[in-house]
């Protein structure tokens, strides 16, 4: 079963992020991003972010999509990132930037529920990342209440509703209300900590890796390579060098060309390159898998889970 994640900037701490400076949010993106791999997702999408804004490329090549939102609300932004997730994902998580100190036990929680909206529990009290899956997603859309995204999750029927109870107080602290979490973001540093594998598929130089993998989903999503330029942040001439390079030294073609498309020529996955992409995400993720295993084995005293 496959996740993903939306992760947005609430409109309330945009004004707010401006005066403190985007490395705080680009901090506590680097958090989220972190627990979110560790506990097996992939599938990211960045909500906000303007055609030609600047991004750190330390964020390229980690399956995050950007995707500029709505500009109405949040509730029409996490719509959006719904919709782009939801043909391939069978639950998608919604990460506000100001609540970056979850764990990743309790994304793994989560995913272990029955209900189609599950809101992660601390004390009684419900926090984020909520959990949609495909029924509530349908929900989300069908909603027209004229609220926020609280009142379109509030107006789900209470039987698709399931909380779960996590050790997880990172839950409810947002960064913008203020307050004292300094213990807390000293235990999330902790947790950066961390095996980070960069498994690539070489011959002479490296012909296949994260950065071809974050390039061909985007293909297979939008059906163009432009698109899948802009929306991963890889520049259009190094996109076409890297399947060239890729489909020079792999016995077969991985990006077939098509006339016509929004923008002249529509590009998808070859079924064998579709079906080497998908073993190439099995075999990583096998690999994340066992490189955790051994850290912990090796490091665990010095660095807890």
């Amino acid at each position: 079963m496959s996740y993903g994640a939306v992760i947005a900037v609430p409109p309330s701490y945009r004004e707010e992020l401006k005066q403190r400076g985007e490395d705080e949010g680009f901090r506590y993106l680097e958090r989220i991003i972190v627990s979110l791999r560790r506990a097996g997702i992939r599938d990211l999408v960045l909500l906000g972010r303007k055609e030609g804004e600047a991004f750190p490329d330390r964020f390229k090549f980690r399956g995050l999509v950007l995707l500029p939102g709505t500009g109405t609300g949040l509730l029409e932004d996490v719509r959006e990132g719904l919709c782009y997730l939801r043909e391939r994902c069978a639950g998608v998580f919604f990460c506000p930037l100001t609540v970056p100190f979850f764990k990743t036990e309790t994304l793994e929680r989560m995913m272990e529920g029955k209900g189609s909206l599950i809101l992660p529990s601390f004390r009684g009290r419900t926090g984020h990342p909520i959990l949609f899956s495909s029924e509530a997603m349908k929900e989300i859309f069908s909603y027209h209440g004229g609220g926020g995204l609280r009142d379109a999750c509030g107006a789900l029927p209470e039987s698709l509703i399931e909380r779960i109870a996590v050790e997880d107080e990172g839950i409810l602290v947002h960064v913008s209300h203020g307050g004292d979490f300094e213990e807390l973001e000293r235990k999330s540093e902790a947790r950066l900590i961390r095996p980070e594998l960069r498994l690539r598929i070489s011959r002479e130089k490296p012909i296949f890796g994260p950065g071809m993998v974050t390039l061909l989903r985007q293909i297979e999503a939008l059906g163009s390579v432009r698109e899948a330029c802009e929306r991963t942040g890889i520049s259009y001439s190094k996109a076409w060098t890297m399947i060239h390079n890729c489909e020079r030294e792999l016995p077969f073609l991985v990006v077939e060309r098509h006339p016509g498309g929004k923008y002249g020529g529509a590009a998808s996955l070859s079924k064998r390159g579709k079906d080497f992409l998908l073993r190439y995400e099995a075999f990583s993720r096998e690999m994340d898998r066992i490189s955790e295993e051994k850290f912990q084995e090796f490091f665990g005293d010095f660095f807890p889970a």
